[in-house]
């Protein structure tokens, strides 16, 4: 998962375009052939298909939340400011209709009171629309996918530097495979989580550079994967199409893949002109599907077997001729990763600390010693060691990124994707 836009920016669809395709396409995308070898390449083929529509349909469900959230805002402040609590007749304003609003008149930017102009994260939509249990419950859920988010990321950065670099012999001490994962990690937590504990985006520039370097990665093992087919070197006897027994952990696997709907209020609501957004995030998600289609299947019809132990697809050219080529396919999760981990954890800071003031109350909060306006750089650094040190302690614990791309997908991930927006 990428990360969104700097607040406050404005810009034109086809950067919303590169902004939502970046967010989908994450370390998912890494794992998605690993998986659906397990699955086999008709399910995993369908289920990429069905999981991309529907993750459409459930984008709209927002949009559709934040358009009526934005309408009672404005509703609610013209009351506030210029509407009478009785005309002189007794009778009582007519509340606002949030009922049978069809498409333009929501996406409409000027004409409408129902233009997107306020931006209203998915934790502020919960406040607006679900009780105060629904609202604690949804802020845990979002808070569980932040955590699951984070160790993913503290797993892929090590293990693929463990790829690189399997263990090395300094003098009279020689560091073994297993122990440099441990190293690397070490190296991560000094290199990159510090700068979880400032404010900062970035900029849209910064976006299409990681989203070039990506999509370069990606198209270029989707191309090494076809020569290898095409020079008759590929496994395509080793190819299965239905294994339902492991149907359940590409289920996982394809949600996490296709997640990024806590971040879309963040992605929409600077778009100049939205008319022409349900297109769009269906363009994306077409897109979406159809890379997803072609890596894996040129994937497992290029490696076969050697996918069970590739966790990450970018594994599999360990041992590529070219070397250059394949130290830059191994070292790209790399970068792209340890850039979006300090975005992630300042994004589950934020909403840890949402959860403690819902839960804590107003009055509360004023007298927290931690809480209370003022203290907010102090708040930050509390709540960015709470979000960060559970992640990497599971990251110490295991290695295995699959298996926690699949929990991170089945239980939170499929909350927020498809619950939540229902």
């Amino acid at each position: 998962m990428g990360a969104g836009p700097e607040p406050g920016s404005t810009y034109s669809l086809p950067v919303a375009f590169i902004f939502v395709f970046n967010l989908v396409i994450g370390v998912g995308a890494l794992n998605l052939p690993h998986a659906s070898y397990a699955a086999g390449l008709v399910i995993a083929l369908i289920m990429l298909l069905i999981m991309g529509f529907l993750s459409y349909v459930t984008m709209t469900f927002i949009i559709e939340a934040m358009a009526i959230g934005n309408a009672l805002n404005r509703n609610s402040q013209r009351t506030l400011e210029s509407q009478p609590l009785l005309y002189s007749d007794g009778k009582v304003p007519a509340p606002l209709n949030t009922t049978n609003i069809n498409e333009d008149a929501y996406l409409e930017e000027e004409q409408s009171s129902y233009g997107i102009k306020e931006r209203i994260e998915m934790g502020r939509l919960s406040e607006m629309y679900l009780s105060w249990f629904g609202k604690i419950v949804f802020n845990a859920i979002i808070i569980v996918y932040l955590f699951g988010d984070l160790a993913i990321y503290a797993v892929a950065v090590p293990t693929s530097l463990q790829r690189l670099a399997p263990g090395f012999t300094v003098g009279s001490w020689t560091l073994s495979c297993d122990n440099s994962y441990y190293l690397y990690l070490a190296c991560f937590v000094v290199a990159v989580v510090p700068w979880a504990y400032f404010n900062f985006q970035k900029t849209k520039y910064l976006q299409i550079f990681t989203m070039v370097i990506r999509n370069t990665a990606l198209l270029t093992m989707i191309i090494l994967a076809i020569v290898k087919i095409a020079k008759g070197e590929g496994k395509v006897a080793e190819v299965k199409y239905f294994n339902w027994q492991n149907f359940p952990a590409f289920f996982g696997a394809t949600v996490y893949a296709f997640m990024c709907h806590h971040s879309l209020p963040g992605i929409i609501t600077p778009i100049e002109n939205k008319k022409k957004l349900f297109p769009l995030l269906f363009g994306d998600m077409f897109s979406i599907f159809v890379v997803y289609g072609l890596l894996v299947g040129t994937a497992l019809y290029a490696f076969g077997d050697s996918l069970q132990n590739a966790s990450l697809y970018t594994f599999a050219f360990q041992n590529f001729a070219w070397q250059p080529l394949a130290i830059f396919l191994e070292s790209f999760p790399i970068f792209t990763l340890s850039s979006n981990f300090p975005l992630i954890a300042i994004t589950l800071r934020n909403n840890i600390i949402m959860l403690f003031k819902s839960v804590m109350g107003e009055d509360r909060v004023r007298a927290s010693p931690v809480l209370r306006p003022g203290r907010e750089r102090l708040a930050d650094v509390i709540f960015t060691s709470v979000a960060v040190i559970p992640a990497l302690c599971i990251a110490f614990g295991t290695s295995n990124v699959s298996f926690l791309v699949k929990i991170t997908g089945s239980f939170p991930g499929l909350s927020i994707m498809f619950i939540a927006p229902s």
